[in-house]
């Protein structure tokens, strides 16, 4: 099913895990250990059209997710298709996508994966709610591997002010670089 992903990135450090849940202490913050494979053509032709594909395990069974770029012209904001898999994408969930016109028959495999500690909880504004989501993370491929530490604040419900409160009280208490680059993208770098 597509929905419409909004969000802000922010590359931070190690420190911020214990500052963000001191900050909000009536949230409850939970924590996962996940795995997401990211899936291409060899060419990468799904990375030439802006989009990913991975299939997530460690958040209570694996699902797939497919972005794409969004229809407005926002920085934050993307298409995102999610349901539950196995192993790998399935063709009828790709179907429901703009995979098949970007992939043409061509199939997919396996190009590197991003070994993840989240930590995350939602905190309610009077704009609306946020999730906070902490990464301690890792790209992986083959013997290639690139280790970073990222926060995401996704707009749940509400206005997009809601973003723009909880990023105003946590750049208060943290450093934090505004980034465009997603999880995805470390991978493909490894493979440039």
């Amino acid at each position: 099913m597509r929905q419409q992903e909004v969000e802000l990135k922010f590359e931070v450090d190690r420190s911020a895990f214990d500052i963000v849940t001191a900050a909000f202490p009536d949230v409850t913050f939970s924590e996962k250990r996940l795995v997401s494979t990211y899936f291409d053509t060899d060419d990468q032709a799904l990375r030439r059209a802006g989009c990913t594909l991975r299939v997530r395990t460690g958040d209570g069974g694996g699902k797939q997710i497919f972005k794409s770029p969004g229809d407005d012209d926002s920085l934050f904001a993307r298409d995102e298709w999610e349901a539950a898999s196995g192993d790998a994408p399935d063709d009828v969930f790709l179907m429901e996508t703009p995979a098949p016109g970007i992939l043409r028959g061509r199939a997919v495999l396996p190009l590197f994966r991003i070994e993840n500690r989240r930590l995350k909880g939602i905190v309610a504004t009077p704009e609306g709610e946020v999730e906070i989501a902490l990464d301690d993370a890792e790209a992986v491929a083959g013997e290639r591997r690139e280790a970073f530490v990222e926060m995401e604040l996704e707009l749940k419900s509400g206005s997009e002010a809601a973003l723009h409160t909880v990023a105003a009280r946590l750049r208060r208490l943290i450093d934090m670089t505004p980034s465009q680059v997603g999880k995805g993208e470390r991978g493909y770098r490894l493979l440039d």
